[in-house]
């Protein structure tokens, strides 16, 4: 079952219990003028999405490090994982912080 995308301003709070569901989908993430930079999927979303909110991790992925700074907002939609990472790999190409 595929639910519709939210779109959040990207807070902290904003990724709490409530606001992000622990259910697999598609997470992305846009800068100031709402151009998407990353696109990712993840098994728990809630988890994932505040992963790259948490700067104090010193065993971030390179990709969190530079990202981070640039996250204005994000959406998600909530569907089956399997789904979920074949939609990445067909709309990661436009994001600039996806490995290619």
């Amino acid at each position: 079952m595929m639910n519709g995308t939210k779109h959040l301003k990207w807070k902290r709070e904003n990724t709490l219990k409530g606001k992000v569901p622990n259910r697999p989908g598609l997470y992305r993430f846009y800068n100031k003028d709402g151009k998407l930079i990353y696109v990712g999927h993840a098994g728990k979303l809630r988890h994932r999405v505040q992963s790259y909110g948490q700067a104090d991790c010193k065993n971030a992925h390179p990709t969190k490090i530079p990202l981070r700074k640039r996250i204005h907002s994000y959406s998600y939609t909530v569907m089956p994982e399997k789904k979920a990472r074949e939609l990445e790999k067909r709309v990661k190409q436009k994001a600039k912080f996806n490995f290619k």
